[in-house]
C-alpha cells in the first residue's frame, strides 16, 4: 500500500468517525422521524414510597459509615 493511498484512507476514516459521532440522529435507529414518544411506565404509590425510602436508608447508611468510621 503507497503512501498517498494510507493517507486517503486515513482521512475517509476519520471523516466518518467523526461523522458519526457528531449526528446522533444516525444511532436513532429504532424511531428515526422521531414520531413517537417515550413515556414511563405508570407505578403505583407503593413503588415510590419505596424508592423514597430507599433512597434515605442509603443517604442514612452513608452517613453513618463515615461518622463511624470518624470514630474508630
Amino acid at each position: 500500500m503507497s503512501k498517498d493511498n494510507k493517507k486517503v484512507n486515513a482521512e475517509r476514516m476519520t471523516k466518518w468517525r467523526t461523522d458519526s459521532i457528531y449526528k446522533p440522529s444516525d444511532l436513532n435507529t429504532h424511531d428515526p422521524h422521531n414520531q413517537h414518544r417515550w413515556e414511563e411506565p405508570a407505578v403505583s404509590a407503593w413503588v415510590w414510597a419505596g424508592r423514597v425510602l430507599g433512597g434515605l436508608g442509603f443517604i442514612t447508611g452513608i452517613y453513618c459509615l463515615v461518622f463511624l468510621g470518624m470514630l474508630l
